[in-house]
């Protein structure tokens, strides 16, 4: 679920059902086509860091380009895993942030690593929102939700991380 806040305080809380009937319905009642995933995620819009960047590194990263997530890369931009805002407040709350690097974190199982974030199959950033707000929906459990999906290009190669908090935007 996402917390929905205006300047006068919180005014709701949006859940991924909410964002996939919303963007459905604009789809029946305006006959458009609603935009896909490459129109909201592509290279220059999603932090990519290496795994030697420090977690105060990334933290400044996703403030300044206003994103929730950062896809951590190797040397030859593999994927290597997913940094979240969820990890980062892990991180601050063990005191990681100052002192620990991205890699640190992912090896020490704490953050996302590329096989946890492949467990939900990557999207094409063909896809339409619709159908990327339908996969978290199907693939969300009573223990865990599902808020970022890896986005691919037609040959494999990484474009990306969508966020659920993109959906709403």
């Amino acid at each position: 679920p996402l917390v929905v806040v205006s300047s006068s305080g919180v005014t709701g809380v949006l859940s991924s059902t909410d964002l996939a009937q919303a963007i459905g319905s604009e789809e029946e009642d305006g006959g458009r086509t609603p935009q896909t995933v490459g129109d909201l995620v592509c290279p220059k819009r999603t932090v990519m860091v290496r795994a030697v960047s420090t977690l105060a590194d990334v933290v400044d990263l996703l403030m300044l380009h206003d994103r929730s997530s950062a896809a951590v890369v190797g040397d030859e931009g593999e994927m290597l895993g997913v940094l979240t805002e969820n990890d980062i407040a892990c991180a601050y709350s063990k005191g990681a942030l100052a002192r620990g690097t991205v890699g640190d974190w992912l090896r020490d199982n704490e953050g996302r690593s590329a096989e946890d974030a492949l467990k939900v199959p990557p999207v094409k950033a063909s896809t339409t929102l619709l159908e990327a707000a339908a996969v978290m929906r199907e693939h969300a459990t009573e223990e865990t939700t599902v808020r970022h999906l890896v986005v691919r290009d037609d040959d494999g190669g990484l474009v990306g991380v969508l966020s659920a908090l993109d959906l709403a935007r």
